[in-house]
């Protein structure tokens, strides 16, 4: 969630905004404090248009590829 919140330009405030939830509810998730519940991934899914689970694009753009 971290690496889409940061890619995308939002701030843990509005992506809380966005979930219904604190944004020190962001935080613990993002720092593996906690987990969401089922609720919450699902709004987590809506949101990103994608199941963050399942689904990790890896970031190359600062890795040299040969």
């Amino acid at each position: 969630m971290k690496q889409y919140r940061i890619a995308n330009s939002y701030t843990a405030f509005q992506i809380s905004l966005e979930l219904d939830v604190y944004d020190s509810t962001i935080y613990k998730w993002e720092h593996g404090l906690t987990k969401p519940t089922l609720e919450n991934t699902n709004k987590i899914i809506e949101f990103m248009g994608y199941d963050p689970r399942i689904y990790n694009p890896l970031k190359t753009e600062n890795y040299e590829l040969t």
